[in-house]
């Protein structure tokens, strides 16, 4: 019931290394919105099967790229065929995030990671179909709670594949260390080491 979700949530609270200002701060927020959300929600957080489900251990690979993750919560949509939906919570207030919302925005690509990451652990078992955005902060502007759910398609996924192998190639050439030449001054301590004689 709610009183066992907040005290689980003063608990989790009273673990973080805050200062004292700002532990008394979160407690307070968080003891004024999240009644509130408990009882809006308590649909999805009866159906949380997989609270926190953490795929680092998994050794996951996705063309040759391995992935880790922890997921937020995971409720099973359909037991037969092993399909479930995944959802991320935000904290943040929602009123700036239209653009991180938005199909292909960085949001909906995590979502999308997600389902590589569910999708491809072998010891899990089950097929992300869709995926959901939760914000446990009310907008500022509406007072209402912004969730915002994507069904996974087919193109999504081949996209974030395809991103996914493109960043991680570039790590492993470390390109992350050179620098278009446009954008060296030349004079700098970080174009001296740029010089040839330390990065080929």
């Amino acid at each position: 019931d709610v009183t066992d979700f907040m005290k689980v949530f003063e608990q989790e609270l009273a673990k973080q290394p805050l200062a004292t200002k700002d532990y008394q701060h979160d407690l307070a927020f968080g003891q004024s919105i999240l009644p509130r959300y408990y009882a809006d929600h308590q649909d999805i957080l009866a159906s949380n099967l997989f609270p926190e489900k953490n795929f680092s251990s998994d050794q996951i690979m996705v063309d040759d790229v391995p992935l880790v993750g922890k997921i937020d919560s995971i409720t099973v949509l359909a037991a037969d065929s092993k399909q479930v939906h995944v959802i991320d919570y935000k904290t943040s207030n929602p009123d700036s995030k239209s653009a991180d919302l938005a199909k292909g925005g960085v949001y909906h690509r995590q979502l999308l990671f997600y389902k590589l990451l569910c999708d491809n652990a072998k010891a899990f078992g089950y097929t992300a179909v869709s995926g959901e955005i939760n914000f446990v902060r009310p907008s500022a502007k509406t007072d209402q709670f912004v969730h915002r759910k994507y069904e996974f398609t087919d193109e999504d996924v081949a996209r974030t594949r395809q991103e996914i192998t493109t960043v991680y190639q570039h790590i492993q050439a470390l390109d992350f260390l050179r620098p278009a030449a446009e954008k060296l001054c030349g004079e700098c301590n970080w174009c001296q080491l740029l010089d040839g004689s330390t990065i080929a």
